[in-house]
């Protein structure tokens, strides 16, 4: 027995009286702490419906860098495409005219890879792969992780230009 030991009991409704009164006691705890659950998480929907949505890198940093970089290129159109893989990498390409557009006639076209972006650091696909091999089947074979990459030197717009150039 929890509460009552058996020298202080002097019959069956001592028994039922004890057990209500601890019964009682521990109900009422329970609905303090219950309440206090409850307070707490009707603020922390309220935080949550309050909390600031995350940035978009490709509309928020990709889509205004592509735009300066149509008249740097000297195309008309850009197409940004999201390609669902591990990296959560996106395809930029870069179209001479609306046909091109229209044909998926990309003249210009680069991959890029969202790598530190608290930092604002987004890598591109060189275009050439590493040395390491990939067992079939395997998280690294099924998402071309044996291409290199490198930081776009999004400061320096030239430069940028040029990589997209030399793809």
């Amino acid at each position: 027995m929890n509460e009552i030991s058996t020298k202080e009991i002097s019959s069956i409704e001592e028994v039922k009286n004890a057990f209500k009164d601890a019964y009682n006691q521990a109900e009422e705890k329970r609905a303090v702490f219950l309440a206090e659950i409850r307070r707490l998480e009707s603020r922390a929907e309220a935080l949550r419906a309050n909390t600031p949505k995350s940035l978009n890198w490709v509309s928020e940093l990709i889509e205004p860098v592509a735009l300066l970089l149509v008249n740097k290129l000297k195309v008309k159109h850009f197409k940004i495409i999201e390609t669902n893989d591990i990296q959560k990498s996106i395809e930029l390409s870069f179209f001479n005219s609306d046909d091109d557009l229209q044909l998926e006639r990309e003249r210009y076209k680069i991959t890029l890879i969202p790598e530190d972006l608290e930092n604002g650091i987004i890598y591109y696909k060189t275009g050439t792969t590493t040395d390491k091999d990939y067992k079939e089947g395997t998280i690294g074979a099924l998402n071309n992780m044996k291409d290199k990459t490198a930081p776009l030197p999004l400061d320096e717009t030239e430069e940028v230009v040029n990589i997209i150039r030399n793809m």
